[in-house]
Order: structure tokens, then C-alpha cells, then sequence
């Protein structure tokens, strides 16, 4: 891959400046296949461990808002999202605070809140009625 094709996430390149990308998500031991499927279909970018159960993914690309689709598959299981693109981490973060309401989950718009959510969808399950 040259220097070019290494940043292209989609057909967007017109930034002469790279937008940093990164999040990290809780994995289950048995879930082996959300690891294999953030391997796969990465375009670019890096996976790694953190810890046993913790997997993190980062990436400087021309633009993020063309991977939002793809990191928004993970939503259940982000647990931290950070972006250079303020715009863009500012929308994603409006956008879970919009799922959280909706399934009336705690607010997310601290980094410290955004933190406690990546087992949020089983917690949700007994609140609604």
C-alpha cells in the first residue's frame, strides 16, 4: 500500500490533513468473532488488545465522517471514541446520547459517563416495560 492508500477509507481525500480516529470496545472471551470482524473489514487503521477483555482500533484517515457507518456497527460495545474531527466526535456523541434517551440509559456526554455504557444493553432489558 503506498503513503496515499494507506489513509483512504472510502473516495474522500481531498484533506491535505490527516483526522485521527479512536475507539475502543469490550469484547466477551467467546466473542473471538468481533475481533476477527474489525480485522477484516478495517481498510486501514490498527487493532490491538488493551486487556483481556478490551480491544481498541485507531486510524488516521483524509476523512472520518466516511467511517461513522462502520464504528456506529459497535455502538453496543464502544466504551471510548475519541476524533481530531471535533464536528464528527461531537456528533457521535449526540447520537448516543439520543439512543441512550431513547432506551433510557444514563447521559453520555462525558468521556467518565461514556466510560460505563459497554454493558448498557443488558442493563437496559429490565427497565422496559
Amino acid at each position: 500500500m503506498n503513503v496515499f492508500t494507506c489513509h483512504l477509507w472510502g473516495v474522500a481525500w481531498g484533506n491535505e490533513k490527516l483526522e485521527h480516529v479512536e475507539f475502543e470496545i469490550t469484547i466477551a472471551p467467546y466473542e473471538e468473532h468481533v475481533v476477527q470482524r474489525l480485522r477484516r473489514e478495517k481498510r486501514c487503521g490498527e487493532v490491538r488488545q488493551i486487556d483481556e477483555d478490551t480491544w481498541g482500533f485507531s486510524a488516521d484517515v483524509y476523512s472520518v465522517k466516511e467511517m461513522m457507518p462502520w464504528i456506529r456497527t459497535f455502538m453496543g460495545r464502544i466504551t471510548a471514541f475519541r476524533c481530531s474531527n471535533t464536528n464528527e466526535e461531537e456528533r457521535f456523541l449526540n447520537d448516543m446520547n439520543a439512543m441512550y434517551d431513547l432506551y433510557r440509559i444514563q447521559d453520555m456526554s462525558t468521556e467518565e459517563e461514556a466510560g460505563r455504557y459497554a454493558n448498557a444493553g443488558a442493563d437496559c432489558e429490565d427497565d422496559i416495560s
